[in-house]
């Protein structure tokens, strides 16, 4: 895209959403102020010069949780698809009772799940280590802690 054509576009942009902030991406990277959140002021090329923007800080609520008692497969899917609308990421070692000999590794990253075998070495005690990401105030930590100690084989977790 030409110099004058990436100026129309960022006009047509400024007319229409004039507090949102563009940048340009110049050999396919991306600026840093997009990678990683901090509290330094950031510029947008839609606004007028000498105008500042201040970036405020994303922040996440984290939970972990540990369980001597293996887990059953299908009341874990329900549980990770009863929070996964405000979870952003989830991993952790998991033993299921329907394969007590092979721990997995779960893996959830936006609405996308894995399962894998877990890495060589990785013990089966606990049966279960997990952390939740989510943000700052969007997980029930306590309901999301009951559900999974109610998805083990020994409710009591």
């Amino acid at each position: 895209v030409s110099v004058s054509e990436r100026a129309q576009i960022r006009a047509r942009i400024r007319e229409s959403k004039a507090d949102h902030a563009v940048y340009d991406m110049r050999d396919g990277s991306l600026p840093r102020e997009l990678l990683f959140a901090d509290r330094s002021p950031m510029r947008s090329s839609t606004r007028a010069p000498g105008r500042v923007q201040e970036k405020a800080p994303s922040t996440f609520q984290t939970v972990s949780w540990t369980s001597q008692s293996p887990l059953v497969m299908a009341s874990f899917q329900r549980v990770v698809a009863q929070y996964a609308h405000v979870l952003i990421r989830a991993k952790g070692f998991v033993t299921f009772s329907e394969r007590a000999s092979e721990p997995v590794l779960f893996q959830l990253v936006g609405t996308r799940a894995t399962v894998a075998p877990a890495p060589t070495g990785q013990t089966k005690d606990p049966a279960a280590q997990l952390v939740f990401i989510a943000k700052e105030g969007t997980l029930d930590e306590d309901g999301l802690k009951a559900a999974l100690a109610r998805s083990c084989v020994d409710p009591q977790g």
